[in-house]
């Protein structure tokens, strides 16, 4: 059994490029998060309880991807996917997590369709 729960298109600004324009004017992304509760916490009568104690508050998930986005400015969207990533560790019942970024106004725009970077782990 497994319970995954999936967040997508959070939309933040950040300061996030190698670029001098993406530092002073910042741009959008939109930014999925995905994460696996523990096998041991998943059962019926853990969640007949609904207490968050047994899941996660997807409006946390929300405001540590806002936070890590507004309170750091990365070169690289792959730095700033691990660092999101690590903003999870915090919780107790995540033992994997998945977060994608998408830079859809990326230097490249008019030649692809999407540009974005995925990193995941296992905690």
């Amino acid at each position: 059994m497994s319970l995954t729960i999936k967040i997508d298109g959070i939309n933040v600004h950040g300061k996030h490029g190698v670029y001098d324009h993406e530092k002073k004017e910042g741009q959008e992304f939109k930014i999925d998060v995905v994460v696996d509760l523990k096998p041991n916490i998943i059962n019926f009568d853990n969640y007949k309880s609904e207490s968050f104690d047994n899941t996660v508050n997807y409006e946390n998930l929300v405001n540590d991807v806002i936070e890590v986005s507004e309170n750091n400015s990365f070169d690289l969207i792959e730095t700033f996917a691990y660092e999101i990533l690590n903003s999870l560790k915090k919780y107790k019942n995540i033992f994997n997590a998945t977060v994608t970024i998408h830079k859809p106004n990326s230097p490249l725009k008019e030649f692809l369709d999407d540009l974005s970077v995925t990193v995941s782990e296992e905690f």
